[in-house]
């Protein structure tokens, strides 16, 4: 699959450029984005207490950050600093961090293995620059490889060359 989409996106680009252009323009909200930092806590009461200690001013959300990264002891390395795109977070997710003031910090925010603390460190409103058209070309052709799947399904499995033939025609009648 990554092997035909890097293809399709090397030997069929011109065609992708409308189609880019017409999806943003109806999705924009999406691609909002936003630079955060963040730290995780496993219990929900502790995450409470961190974000409160942080809204009084007992704490500086680094502080607070390097005190949950000790208590997990390292569980869950992850990165601290992330570039979030609207459309990529869960609604009640994108609603508090999207409506955050820079600098302002929110949470907690329940995830799968805890519950978020968030910096907002900049909102950035949507532009289709290229990270964003390849944004775009990948939704698009994931969504062309699932309704290609669809329809085959019950034939034989496809090879990949008749997939990359497919996708180019299908761009070319857009």
């Amino acid at each position: 699959e990554d092997g035909i989409r890097d293809y399709k996106v090397t030997g069929v680009q011109t065609c992708a450029l409308p189609i880019s252009e017409a999806y943003f323009e109806q999705h924009r909200a999406e691609f909002d984005a936003a630079r955060i930092a963040r730290f995780r806590v496993t219990s929900e009461t502790a995450a409470r207490h961190a974000y409160q200690r942080i809204r009084r001013g007992e704490l500086n959300f680094f502080e607070a950050a390097q005190e949950a990264h000790f208590e997990r002891a390292g569980a869950g390395e992850g990165r601290m600093f992330a570039f979030v795109r609207r459309g990529s977070l869960a609604a009640e997710q994108a609603a508090l961090l999207f409506s955050a003031a820079p600098g302002e910090v929110v949470g907690p925010i329940p995830v799968a293995d805890g519950f978020d603390i968030v910096r907002v460190a900049r909102i950035e409103p949507a532009r289709l620059d290229e990270p964003t058209r390849d944004a775009i070309e990948g939704i698009l052709f994931r969504r062309w490889l699932e309704e290609r799947r669809a329809q085959d399904r019950k034939s034989t499995r496809l090879n990949s060359s008749h997939l990359v033939i497919s996708y180019a025609v299908f761009c070319l009648k857009k």
